[in-house]
C-alpha cells in the first residue's frame, strides 16, 4: 500500500509517502530536495519492558549487538565503518521502555551510498550475528556504559523511581542492564534468550521506518522494498502489552546528588491523549516565567532558580523534552515538575509544593479555556512558518528518530 500525504502547510516544500510493505513494515519517505545528508531510523516496539526477569538488561545488549554485524556483512562495525567511508555521518541507537530506535545520517546524497548504507542497515533485522563472542563483548561496553552512567543525577533519579515503584509493577526492573543482571545466566542461556527475544519481537509488522533523502520519493521507495522485504514478518505471534496502572504510592524520597545539585522534583502519573494532548497546554503554563507566573513568584521569594516542566511523548515538533526514560508508554506518560531551588527554597520545600498545587488549582475553569483559545492560534501560526528555514531542524538524525518513534502513537498515517 503507498499512499502519498497531501501538505496542511503551504510553506512546506517537502514531498512524504508512507507506504506498507508486503512484509508488514509500515515506511514514511520524505523527499527534501535541499537536505545534504541521506537519513534513516527505525523503530521496534520492544524495549526494555519485554525483558525476562532474570535477565534485565537483555533489550539494550540487542540494541548494541546488532549494530555489530550480520551473515551478509560480518564485518565489525560494517554499517559504521561504511558511513564513515562514504562522505562521513553518524550512527546511533537507543532502548527505551516500549520500543527501541536505530538511525545513521549519512554525509552524502548520492543514491548508490544511501543504498549501500540502507542494505547493511537492513540486514542487521534480517541476519545479526548474536554468537556469544559478540554477546560477552558487548556485556562488558554495557558494563562500562553502567559505570559511567551511574554517577549523573538523571540516572540515579531514574533507578530509584524503577525501585520505589511498587512491588510487582512493571516500572520495578532495572532496565540498563550491566555485567551482574546479564551474568544471572549462563552464556549459552542467555544466546538463547537473545536469539527467542529477536525473533519473537524484531519483526517487521512491529517496526517504522523513516527513510529522508534528496532522491524522489519513487527511488527512495525502490530503495525500501529492494533491501526491507526479508525482514521476517512474524505472522501469527500474539504479544500481550503491559497495562500501565499507578507505579508508586504519594511519598517524598531525598536523593543525595552527586553533581551538587539541589532540585525539587514533583512527578504525576497521567493518561495520555495522542490526538488532543491537554498537557501541553498546562506545560506551557506551568513554564511560563512572566510575571505573575508561578516562577515569576518563587523566584521573586528567592526559592527558585529555574522551573522546568517535561511531559512525553518526546516530538521533535512540539519542543517537549523529556528527561526520564520513563516519560512516555503505553497509554501513560509521566509529567514531571523540576524546580532548582536556593539553599533556602530546599528548605521552604513543603511551601513550594503548596504553591505549586495553589497555582493548577487557579489555573483550572475560565483560564485554562481563555489560554488554550490563545495556545492554538499560536499553534496554527507556528505550523505555517515550521519548515520555511532548514535551521529549524538542528539534526536531521534527531528529526528521523522522533518521527520514528512517534509512528507508534499516531493513530493513522
Amino acid at each position: 500500500m503507498t499512499k502519498s500525504w497531501n501538505k496542511r502547510n503551504s510553506n512546506d516544500y517537502r514531498s512524504y509517502r508512507s507506504v506498507t510493505l508486503e512484509n508488514g513494515l509500515s515506511v514514511l519517505l520524505i523527499r527534501d530536495p535541499e537536505i545534504a545528508q541521506s537519513v534513516a531510523a527505525l523503530s521496534v516496539s520492544a524495549g526494555s519492558f519485554f525483558d525476562p526477569p532474570s535477565i534485565q538488561g537483555l533489550a539494550h545488549l540487542i540494541e548494541h549487538v546488532l549494530f555489530r554485524g550480520s551473515k551478509a556483512f560480518p564485518q565489525l562495525d560494517e554499517l559504521n565503518d561504511y558511513v564513515s567511508f562514504n562522505g562521513g555521518g553518524e550512527v546511533n541507537a537507543h532502548t527505551e521502555l516500549d520500543h527501541t530506535t536505530f538511525s545513521f545520517a549519512l554525509n552524502s546524497v548520492k543514491s548508490e551510498h544511501l543504498s549501500g548504507a540502507l542494505e547493511r542497515f537492513a540486514h542487521q533485522f534480517i541476519d545479526p550475528l548474536m554468537d556469544k563472542e559478540t554477546l560477552g563483548r558487548e556485556i562488558i561496553t554495557l558494563e562500562s556504559e553502567f559505570v559511567n552512567c551511574k554517577h549523573t543525577d538523571a540516572e540515579r533519579l531514574d533507578q530509584l523511581m524503577a525501585h520505589t515503584s511498587k512491588a510487582g509493577h512493571i516500572f520495578n526492573r532495572f532496565t540498563w542492564g550491566n555485567k551482574k543482571s546479564l551474568s544471572q545466566v549462563s552464556l549459552d542461556e542467555l544466546g538463547e534468550a537473545a536469539v527467542k527475544f529477536f525473533n519473537d519481537h524484531y519483526q517487521a509488522s512491529s517496526m517504522k521506518l523513516v527513510v529522508l533523502g534528496n532522491e524522489h520519493c519513487d527511488t527512495l521507495e525502490r530503495l525500501v522494498s529492494q533491501h526491507f522485504t526479508l525482514i521476517h514478518n512474524g505472522e501469527g505471534l500474539k504479544r500481550e502489552i503491559p497495562m500501565i496502572t499507578q507505579p508508586w504510592d504519594p511519598k517524598m524520597y531525598t536523593l543525595e546528588s552527586v553533581q551538587s545539585n539541589e532540585n525539587v522534583v514533583i512527578t504525576w502519573m497521567l493518561p495520555r491523549n495522542n490526538q488532543k494532548m491537554p498537557e501541553t497546554y498546562l506545560l506551557r503554563l506551568l513554564s511560563n516565567e512572566s510575571e505573575g507566573s508561578l516562577c515569576s513568584f518563587l523566584k521573586g521569594k528567592g526559592w527558585i532558580t529555574s522551573l522546568n516542566v517535561d511531559v512525553g511523548p518526546v516530538s521533535g515538533f512540539s519542543g517537549i523534552k523529556s528527561s526520564s526514560s520513563y516519560s512516555s508508554t503505553y497509554g501513560s506518560q509521566l509529567f514531571r515538575v523540576d524546580f532548582e531551588v536556593t539553599k533556602e527554597g530546599l528548605k521552604q520545600k513543603y511551601s513550594l509544593v503548596h504553591h505549586l498545587y495553589q497555582y493548577i488549582n487557579l489555573l483550572r475553569g475560565k483560564i485554562m479555556d481563555e489560554y488554550m483559545e490563545e495556545y492554538g492560534d499560536l499553534q496554527r501560526m507556528k505550523f505555517q512558518s515550521l519548515y520555511i528555514d532548514q535551521k529549524l531542524i538542528s539534526s536531521f538524525l534527531q528529526f528521523a528518530e522522533s518521527l520514528a518513534g512517534l509512528f507508534f502513537n499516531l493513530i493513522s498515517i
